[in-house]
């Protein structure tokens, strides 16, 4: 949610004390809402999982504006790093699920790096090679179905997510 619904920096979550709505950028949600597939879930694997359950993420979400329902929460109250990879692999293959996209603006979780990307907001994760010379941006079932929006999501980054979906999601510096 924090770096892709909104452009504040990054948060733990809101306070308490706080609505959380007012965390949640109302334009941000719709440009996200244009990239979503029709019938598609969001499952959540953000921190905010930490202060919110699933019924509170749901209502929360659907205030906004979030079209698509929340199916799930993934991982447990200090899941960081690899572990929101492999909580979310082993979340997707469970269920056999062949069309996902992956919106995060932190790419780390996930064994990614990232560079900004001249002249567009967000971020494009830089390509490594893997042992056979090929392109590689970390996991290999998360190949061409992750963006990494880090101010915000853009109507780019939406019209990428449509293709991160069936794992065509690249540019012409590689997958990002």
């Amino acid at each position: 949610i924090d770096g892709v619904l909104n452009r504040r920096t990054p948060t733990l979550g809101p306070a308490a004390s706080d609505d959380p709505r007012s965390h949640i950028d109302r334009s941000l949600v719709a440009v996200l809402n244009s990239g979503l597939p029709l019938g598609c879930e969001v499952v959540i694997v953000s921190g905010w999982r930490r202060y919110f359950d699933l019924p509170a993420l749901r209502s929360i979400l659907a205030d906004v504006g979030l079209v698509a329902p929340v199916a799930d929460v993934v991982g447990g109250l200090k899941m960081s790093g690899d572990l929101r990879c492999e909580a979310f692999e082993w979340w997707v293959k469970t269920r056999c699920i062949e069309r996902f996209a992956v919106v995060d603006d932190t790419p780390e979780h996930y064994g990614l790096r990232w560079y900004p990307r001249p002249g567009a907001p967000g971020a494009r994760v830089a390509p490594r090679s893997n042992s056979d010379g090929e392109p590689y941006t970390g996991s290999g079932w998360l190949r061409g179905h992750f963006m990494c929006p880090v101010n915000g999501i853009t109507v780019a980054d939406a019209d990428a997510l449509r293709l991160a979906f069936d794992g065509h999601h690249f540019d012409a510096g590689g997958f990002r």
